[in-house]
């Protein structure tokens, strides 16, 4: 994974969780010192895995990755954008308005 921030928002989640590395770990259904090596040893994690973790936490995957909380408007949004290119466009174009 090459995406700049994660593994520092990854920790801040764990550490505002109050949770330990082990007990998140054991509710992502992974190893006791899966979340160590992560954090600490240079551990690439993998997406399924990474989701996990994510849920354990009770933070997005999109917050982890991306530092962005997707909403489930936001998604659905999303989702109504990418079947309907027309609509997208219209939709680029009302947001990019200059207000006044």
């Amino acid at each position: 994974m090459k995406i700049d921030g994660w593994k520092e928002r990854l920790a801040s989640a764990v550490q505002a969780s109050g949770k330990s590395l082990r007990a998140i770990s054991l509710a992502a259904n992974a190893g006791p010192g899966y979340l160590f090596s992560v954090l600490n040893d240079g551990k690439d994690p993998s997406v399924e895995y990474l989701s996990r973790l994510c849920e354990a936490l009770g933070v997005s995957l999109s917050y982890v990755l991306y530092g962005v909380n997707i909403t489930p408007e936001t998604e659905r949004l999303m989702r109504l954008a990418e079947e309907n290119p027309e609509a997208r466009a219209n939709l680029i174009a009302i947001l990019e308005r200059k207000p006044g």
